[in-house]
């Protein structure tokens, strides 16, 4: 399973999965992991705040080496915060983000060049 383009690669399914587990977590965040055999599990947010995620030590024990991405939710925030950036940046895999508010998906993958055109200056995060 290839997950390297700009465009989303998650499938119908895999977006949907992810839909599902959103909504039934809303609105609170959930995560999880697309595992490079194309399925989509989640895992445990340990985190006490709501419109935030921390994946369980345990669960990226047992599902990083076998991760192509890591995905997660927001209630009703398109794309990715800067947080989000910066934390897909240092552990350089792709992140999914499933909007529950707008009920679709984003993608963002740190291996590719954003290019500079058009995009704002945040030192950490757009660079």
């Amino acid at each position: 399973m290839t997950l390297s383009t700009w465009t989303n690669p998650l499938t119908a399914e895999q977006r949907l999965a992810m839909r599902t587990y959103a909504e039934r977590a809303y609105p609170k965040e959930t995560c999880g992991f697309v595992l490079l055999d194309g399925l989509v599990v989640e895992c445990e947010n340990t985190s006490n705040v709501p419109d935030q995620f921390t994946i369980s030590a345990q669960d990226t024990a047992d599902f990083l080496d076998d991760a192509a991405a890591c995905w997660h939710s927001h209630a009703n925030y398109n794309g990715f915060s800067p947080a989000d950036i910066k934390a897909c940046k240092a552990l350089n895999l792709p992140y999914a983000v499933w909007n529950c508010g707008g009920s679709n998906s984003f993608w963002l993958d740190p291996r590719q060049s954003a290019g500079l055109v058009g995009r704002p200056w945040n030192y950490g995060v757009y660079d």
